[in-house]
């Protein structure tokens, strides 16, 4: 079998990465409840399995948690492959390797063994099992009727076993056992001369050799094991390094959303959940159908379109990104074909907000104390941007250039544009200065200006009672402000060239110019100007 690629995953309360993987349903039955140790960073951790199995990665940083997820995603694999395999039968060679382990574990406490008559009475409780004396529990008249070696052995043979996540043979076993029994003697002779004082050097630890494991049967494949995730942090390194075409960072809240659709796509698909290279045409087919149909979780065809169009995105980027994985290439053939779902655009006319509900909107606006429904219609109102291109304004993106105020939308690690043209310089309107937000801008601390999830908020104040109370059906919230100021750049006449860069859209032309220099801008901000102020008194 081919073992998946670990992508660790952020706690969301604490920021520790942690590291998860579906038990396999093949041995999911036998698996189940079993104690198994994982060694994460050095640390032993005692993990009992379940319908997964799930550690810490002891670790906030996201380099370090994806080399110690492989390295765990090693140990879950040999864990899995030991429920699959028949007991294995040891060498000799590694029957002493395994005994040496005990006994490098048992040397720890060379630096302070205790008492000469501690390790005096160790050592003969060993003799006795090495020769199949029984011993005296406590609370007991007679000997119990176990196998002495076994018994005073057996556990110390458990913990090699269970950490290198081996089942053996009852011949191996037992021929463990008795190069352990050995190992144990040896080591508590050791520990006994050290408690006399005698730190000569040990002789008896070079005998020990380095254990081999027995070849497993999983194989490592990491060209043909690709999750979506993997996929997503390569394209955003990609980008942000500058190394191809792409002109903007994949941002912050793009890649979360990817990731809330690949896990959403995992948990549909089951078995294979996140791995990129073996989805099927059917596969998607099924979840576009389950999407559109579920009446627990309805979806729009609009949301479906890009959920289903974005899977199809994510394995294009892995076709480049990983170019050596067959397994992308016949995943991005495979759905090429699958038709997304249409739907219909509303006309502008009915989601562009109107005269009217923007003097009304921008009256309870004036009312506002809260930052986001303080300015953001008022903004939206006066240039025409989308809402998520003014949330993240800063109070460094403004500035003065010859009497005339502007702010730049832009990208950057956290914000993307939607194209080249969003990248652009918009002049404040008169009328927002008048209203004071020049001022509100000049007198609020570095960073952000809007508080978290502005544009959501903002569209739901818009249709509250207690807000700006817009009910009418079909109207944008807040893209609706975008076709608003389209139709008053007509009604004012301003350049279209002008309203095109401003509006930040492509127009094959003279717009395409507009902002290589700071020469242009007052045209900009004078062509503005000619949009008249809401009458919202």
């Amino acid at each position: 079998m081919v073992k998946a690629m670990p992508a660790p995953y952020k706690h969301k309360r604490t920021g520790v990465y942690q590291y998860r993987q579906r038990t396999p349903r093949d041995i999911l039955e036998d698996a189940r409840g079993k104690k198994v140790s994982v060694t994460v960073d050095g640390t032993v951790r005692q993990l009992t399995i379940g319908g997964e199995l799930k550690v810490s990665l002891s670790t906030k940083d996201p380099r370090e948690a994806k080399e110690r997820a492989r390295e765990v995603q090693d140990q879950y694999d040999l864990i899995w492959d030991s429920f699959r395999s028949n007991e294995i039968t040891l060498t000799h060679r590694q029957a002493v390797a395994l005994a040496g382990e005990v006994y490098r574990d048992w040397s720890v406490l060379e630096d302070n063994p205790g008492s000469p008559e501690l390790w005096s009475h160790i050592r003969a409780l060993n003799a006795d099992a090495l020769i199949g004396r029984p011993h005296l529990h406590l609370l007991t008249i007679r000997p119990v009727v176990v196998d002495p070696l076994e018994d005073r052995f057996g556990p110390f043979v458990d913990v090699v076993l269970e950490r290198h996540h081996l089942r053996v043979t009852p011949e191996s076993r037992m021929a463990l056992l008795n190069q352990v029994a050995i190992a144990v003697q040896e080591v508590s002779g050791l520990l006994e001369r050290r408690a006399k004082g005698d730190y000569r050097p040990d002789t008896n630890a070079d005998r020990f050799p380095s254990f081999e494991p027995p070849k497993s049967s999983v194989e490592f494949r990491p060209s043909t094991a690709i999750t979506f995730h993997q996929i997503i942090d390569a394209e955003a390194e990609h980008r942000r390094l500058g190394l191809g075409a792409k002109y903007q960072p994949l941002a912050t809240r793009t890649q979360r959303q990817y990731k809330t659709y690949t896990t959403e796509f995992a948990v549909f698909r089951g078995d294979d959940g996140d791995r990129a290279d073996t989805v099927t045409h059917a596969e998607l087919k099924a979840w576009k159908v389950s999407l559109l149909t579920d009446p627990e979780r309805p979806n729009g065809p609009r949301t479906v379109n890009d959920k289903v169009g974005s899977i199809k995105t994510m394995l294009g980027w892995g076709v480049e990104r990983f170019p050596e994985s067959s397994g992308l290439k016949r995943a991005l053939a495979a759905v090429g074909p699958l038709e997304l779902p249409g739907f219909t655009r509303k006309p502008s006319d009915i989601s562009a907000i109107r005269l009217d509900e923007a003097a009304h909107v921008l009256r309870a606006a004036r009312r506002e104390t809260d930052s986001r429904t303080r300015w953001l219609p008022w903004l939206c109102a006066y240039t025409g941007a989308r809402i998520n291109e003014l949330t993240p304004l800063e109070r460094k993106d403004f500035f003065e250039t010859e009497g005339y105020w502007f702010f730049k939308i832009r990208t950057t690690d956290t914000r993307s544009v939607k194209n080249a043209n969003a990248i652009r310089y918009v002049p404040v309107h008169s009328a927002l200065q008048a209203e004071g937000f020049r001022a509100f801008v000049e007198g609020s601390p570095r960073g952000r200006l809007f508080g978290p999830n502005a544009d959501s908020y903002v569209g739901r104040w818009f249709r509250h009672e207690n807000g700006a109370g817009i009910t009418r059906e079909g109207v944008s919230p807040n893209h609706g402000w975008r076709h608003l100021f389209e139709d008053l750049c007509r009604r004012y006449r301003v350049s279209d060239s002008a309203a095109r860069y401003i509006t930040g859209r492509s127009g094959g032309g003279s717009s395409e110019e507009y902002g290589k220099t700071f020469a242009m801008l007052p045209g900009l901000a004078q062509e503005i100007e000619r949009i008249e102020p809401f009458i919202i008194d």
